[in-house]
């Protein structure tokens, strides 16, 4: 593995205490939230580097990082009911969802919150579990119980219905662009039910559908999650109530009930993420707990991840660039990244330099590479935002390196030094002061 090495005379000021070296590591990780509160859903600011980011749950949990997941905060939500989903539209801007029609929204970085009920036209609430807002225009769809959908085009102030008193849920939706969705769930009689709008919401297309095995057996099942690539081509994941097992389904020919699969597995599956050909499925097996499942190669083929033990349940996953998550029971929140891992042990190791600090215009960063390598140096703001990056896949000689980092036109507080070199990411605290 290719790290950075320190020049070991030098000392680094009291302000970069918070520091962490990663390295390979094959396993997830749990990190404290210090709630015992089910985790339903997690998102992040940017895939990219994965430090902003939100988790709700039960009681109306919310979890706040700024660290990649490695620390958690908890935000006062405002609400006690359960949140379903969260969905982050950008720095300022983010909504969730819950029982009883609930959504709320925060307009200041999840640093206060809104509490908003649906109004509907049956004269009841029902459990909203999805939504996905176009973050350009406030245009956006929720789906819940009784196949609820609302339209909003404020992002998420007002809603309107569009469909409503339907049995069966609706748990997911998926935008492409203000008139083109797609939505999945289950119907009446616990068949995964799947459906399209190129309008808008206006009108609806709407299939059930069976995934089917290798050997043509066909399944009832319930669709609670689904990533679609293009709205005719998606991958879905299913939970087969009589057995609790599950499936991982493409989409084949929608005007075909019977979809091939050949992904049973022995748990139940509630939750796909796929980016950048890497995907995660996450669920459960009533005998030993949670399950992840990995793709390395866009949904084709899929393998049960390693876990230290037994996990819980797992509700959500979600794929950044480097770093991957999972959420669930117990206010359980799993880490690992794709190519390298967090070793705590190493936490106070003095491998980079970074001088002055606090520092009003400039700082020197010091390192020593022990071969040559391709280095990228990236200053990341509180909301998760790139601020600078003053060196970006520079391929550097072996030897020791002396970078200048100035703060012209970066405003005064708290920054992450990101420090990327092959396989490995060294983290530092920076503090900017005038």
């Amino acid at each position: 593995m290719k790290k950075l090495l320190l020049f070991s005379s030098l000392s680094v000021v009291l302000s970069l205490t918070c520091c962490y070296t990663l390295h390979a590591q094959s396993s997830w990780t749990p990190q404290s939230t210090n709630t015992e509160a089910a985790i339903n859903s997690i998102d992040f600011l940017d895939p990219e580097n994965t430090l902003t980011g939100f988790a709700v749950g039960e009681m109306g949990t919310i979890l706040k990082t700024t660290d990649g997941g490695l620390t958690w905060e908890s935000i006062n939500s405002g609400t006690t009911e359960t949140l379903f989903h969260v969905d982050i539209l950008d720095a300022d801007k983010i909504v969730a969802c819950g029982s009883n029609s609930t959504v709320i929204r925060s307009l200041d970085g999840g640093n206060t919150w809104s509490v908003i009920t649906i109004p509907g036209t049956m004269g009841y609430y029902v459990d909203m579990y999805g939504l996905s807002i176009n973050p350009a225009t406030g245009v956006g769809f929720i789906c819940g119980m009784e196949q609820n959908i609302h339209k909003t085009t404020d992002f998420g102030l007002t809603w309107t219905p569009i469909r409503e008193g339907y049995f069966g849920a609706l748990y997911n939706v998926q935008m492409f662009g203000d008139d083109t969705c797609a939505i999945v769930g289950k119907n009446s009689i616990f068949t995964s039910l799947i459906a399209r709008s190129f309008d808008g919401g206006a009108n609806w297309t709407w299939r059930d559908f069976y995934p089917t095995d290798e050997n043509g057996m066909s399944w009832e099942t319930s669709t609670h999650d689904a990533h679609f690539f293009t709205p005719d081509s998606a991958i879905t994941v299913q939970i087969e109530e009589l057995n609790a097992t599950g499936f991982i389904t493409p989409t084949v020919d929608w005007e075909d009930r019977f979809w091939r699969t050949d992904n049973h597995t022995e748990g139940y599956l509630e939750c796909i993420d796929i980016k950048n050909n890497y995907g995660l499925a996450g669920g459960a097996n009533v005998f030993s707990g949670g399950e992840i499942y990995e793709s390395s190669d866009n949904g084709v083929n899929w393998t049960l991840s390693e876990t230290s033990g037994k996990i819980s349940p797992i509700h959500d996953v979600y794929v950044g660039v480097n770093s991957l998550f999972a959420v669930g029971d117990g206010g359980a929140v799993y880490t690992r990244d794709k190519f390298v891992g967090i070793n705590p042990h190493e936490a106070d190791n003095k491998n980079i330099i970074l001088s002055p600090n606090p520092a009003s215009v400039s700082s020197e960063l010091r390192f020593t590479l022990n071969e040559p390598q391709s280095v990228t140096v990236s200053i990341i703001d509180e909301t998760g935002r790139i601020a600078l990056c003053p060196v970006s896949n520079c391929m550097l000689p072996e030897g020791d390196h002396q970078i200048t980092i100035p703060f012209d036109g970066i405003r005064p507080g708290t920054y992450c030094v990101l420090i990327t070199s092959g396989n490995s990411r060294i983290a530092r605290k920076l503090m900017i002061i005038r």
